[in-house]
Parts: structure tokens; C-alpha cells; sequence
């Protein structure tokens, strides 16, 4: 996976556009956006407020380690980056808030990570069928060849079977008439 595809990744899982994160990293949209379409890599201008964000550095350059540093998660919303040393959403002081909501997106985190083992395992399940599926086709049309030469053989054998019963009909038919 490329940072290209990972800012992707923190996008869709943040539920932020392109432009709220250019606005947030105080960038421009046209240069923040190049980076996501792997057009060019994320400056310190950029990486920077990312890791002041909670995005991990390394799983972000090089696809080391988790999303979010220890600690963080995008709240419900979006937008508010939750520690669990400290709430960063100036509308909202109350710590018991934080617990709830760093529970809840622990719910859905392991909700997410469970469906995305289930899917990979019906991946590989269907991936296995459609091999048996395309093994199967292929002796299929194998076989199909097997006997359209066994029929070819057999009527030529036929055929050989049909005139040595003629020439010996013909050589009975001589013998009776002498």
C-alpha cells in the first residue's frame, strides 16, 4: 500500500474530504491533493500536523504499525482527535464523554476488524471455488476432446468392421455359387 493509498485509508476512516484535511494541515487543496493521488510525497509541512493529529508517521511512510498513534482515534464526527490523557475538543471537557467515546470506537474498531476477517476469509473461500470451478472446466473441455477422438476412432473402426463384413459376405457368396 502506497501513502498515497494509506491518506486515502485516514480519509475515508476520519470521514474527512481532501479539503478539510488541506484546510486542517494548513495547506492548499490543489497541493494536499496531489499528494493523495500519489502525485508527490508529504512534505514536513505536512507530516508534521499529521503526527500532532495522532496519524502514526511510520505506518503512514513506510505502512509500519497501526493508523493512529497509541492513544488516538477520530471521534464520530470527524473531526475531534480523542487521547486518553487528555480530550482535545475544546466544546466538550468532560472526561467521562472521552471514556464513552474512546469506548465506542473501540466497539466499532473491533465490529470492523471482525468483519474484515469474515470478508477475507469468504475471499479466500470464493477464491478456492473459483479455482475448483475453473479446474473443473478445463477437464470438462478435455474430456469433451478425449471423446470427440474416441468417437472419430470408433467410427473408423466401424467402418473397417462394415467392409471386412462385405469382402467376407462376397468371398461366402462365391463359395455358394460354386
Amino acid at each position: 500500500m502506497s501513502i498515497s493509498e494509506r491518506l486515502k485509508l485516514y480519509l475515508f476512516y476520519s470521514k474527512k474530504n481532501v479539503t478539510q484535511l488541506a484546510d486542517e494541515l494548513g495547506v492548499t487543496q490543489s497541493a494536499f491533493n496531489r499528494i493523495v493521488k500519489g502525485d508527490g510525497l508529504p512534505s514536513s509541512k505536512v507530516l508534521t500536523p499529521l503526527a500532532e493529529m495522532g496519524i502514526n508517521i511510520n505506518w503512514l511512510l513506510i505502512g509500519a504499525g497501526e493508523m493512529m498513534q497509541e492513544g488516538y482515534q477520530p471521534n464520530k464526527d470527524g473531526n475531534t482527535i480523542i487521547n486518553n490523557s487528555k480530550l482535545t475538543n475544546s466544546n466538550n471537557t468532560n472526561t467521562g464523554d472521552n471514556t464513552v467515546i474512546q469506548s465506542e470506537n473501540d466497539s466499532k474498531l473491533k465490529e470492523l476488524k471482525a468483519e474484515i476477517k469474515s470478508l477475507k476469509v469468504e475471499i479466500k473461500s470464493l477464491k478456492k471455488e473459483i479455482q475448483i470451478e475453473q479446474t473443473a472446466n478445463q477437464l470438462l473441455r478435455e474430456s469433451k476432446l478425449i471423446l470427440e477422438e474416441s468417437k472419430s476412432v470408433l467410427e473408423g473402426n466401424i467402418a473397417t468392421l462394415e467392409n471386412q463384413i462385405k469382402d467376407k459376405e462376397m468371398i461366402i457368396s462365391l463359395l455358394q455359387g460354386k
